[in-house]
């Protein structure tokens, strides 16, 4: 069956140059190139060490956090967090300290710690409205997206002018299914210059759960100019295309996302294998889903969804002791809920399913009989 669409995990650090709240300080030439967002890389790093060799208390704490900042960029996790640690002893109270710490955080992958540096950061500083949206980020990123919404009033006050304020509201009104509003939200943030492949690709979903689906195309293919590589953006246009009834664009849209991304991360494969499926073309779905499982030989959890297409698909071509196994494997995967819905609907199509798994496996014995008309799942 198709997957549920999901909305992009935005993550962007805001607004260029970070606003202090420390005042300023006569500086020599490496701590301004330090400071400056167009020395990036090694050369940043270089500046920031030559000038946080002779600063001392809060202006070597700013430098310790530049440098952070750019180890952060570059994926050295482990000696950025030293850096900001050395910061925060040397200026304990500073929530710009924190924010950046947020920002190390979302790049570890861990939207907890995310949360609680910016809620540290608010706690110093409640106007802080890089903190703030940071903070509904982090929100939205472990699905509370009505304690993100909660925020939303407070973060147009701190910052009616920033994009960023509305493309994160806008997320967390897309995950509890207010797309239209998440719509609103998204025009928004591009009217006020926003141009990022994570908006854009955002956009495309909300409009697809709308039926807005040559606007959701539009948004989507701006999302890959914008990154070649932006999953969501891949996602939103073979969704599209399938909506839009052109279903070989999907699959050659299907090829380009692999090659861009590298490996198939949101489900594309279950998406169009489904599509096809249902329209009859069995025998392209097979290879779409079995080129995945070449790459998956070892399905978990996460693969219940695919497991089940296999097993229609299976179904449909007339494989009935395969397809019996993959519905088997599917039902195993996907847990009490999925063998529930699998009784069900044997029942509704009016088999009799005896208890225990061997009753289930008599019971969809008996359904793969009917091949294509084995239909199990929505």
């Amino acid at each position: 069956m198709a997957m549920p669409r999901r909305h992009f995990p935005v993550y962007v650090a805001l607004g260029g140059v970070l606003l202090l709240a420390w005042g300023a300080h006569a500086l020599g030439a490496e701590a301004e190139d330090c400071r400056n967002r167009t020395v990036t890389g090694n050369a940043g790093i270089a500046a920031c060490t030559t000038a946080i060799a002779t600063a001392e208390g809060a202006e070597k704490a700013r430098l310790l956090m530049e440098r952070a900042r750019l180890l952060r960029q570059g994926s050295n996790f482990p000696e950025a967090e030293a850096d900001l640690d050395k910061a925060m002893m040397l200026a304990p109270d500073n929530a710009d300290l924190l924010v950046e710490l947020g920002y190390l955080r979302h790049a570890q992958g861990d939207p907890e710690g995310q949360l609680a540096a910016d809620a540290k950061a608010l706690s110093i500083d409640p106007r802080n409205w890089r903190a703030l949206l940071n903070h509904m980020d982090a929100l939205a990123s472990l699905g509370r997206n009505e304690n993100c919404l909660l925020e939303g009033p407070r973060a147009v006050e701190l910052a009616p002018d920033q994009p960023y304020t509305y493309a994160y509201r806008g997320r967390c009104r897309a995950g509890i299914g207010q797309s239209a509003e998440a719509v609103d939200d998204y025009e928004k943030a591009l009217g006020l210059g926003l141009d990022e492949a994570f908006l854009h690709a955002n956009l495309a979903l909300a409009r697809l759960d709308l039926g807005r689906d040559r606007e959701a195309l539009e948004a989507a293919q701006t999302a890959i100019e914008r990154d070649p590589a932006n999953a969501y953006g891949h996602y939103g246009k073979v969704d599209a295309l399938l909506q839009l009834g052109r279903t070989d664009a999907a699959i050659t849209a299907y090829r380009e996302a692999l090659a861009a991304m590298g490996e198939d991360r949101l489900g594309l494969a279950n998406l169009l294998a489904w599509a096809l499926y249902r329209q009859g073309r069995a025998t392209d779905a097979l290879a779409i889903i079995e080129e995945f499982f070449d790459a998956h030989p070892r399905p978990g959890t996460d693969q219940a969804y695919e497991v089940d297409t296999y097993a229609h698909i299976l179904s449909a071509l007339g494989e009935e002791e395969k397809a019996v196994r993959q519905f088997l494997l599917a039902a195993d995967l996907g847990g009490a809920a999925r063998q529930e819905d699998y009784r069900r609907q044997l029942r509704l199509m009016g088999m009799t399913v005896a208890d225990g798994r061997d009753g289930l496996a008599a019971a969809l014995t008996q359904c793969v009989k009917k091949g294509a008309d084995c239909r199990l799942s929505p």
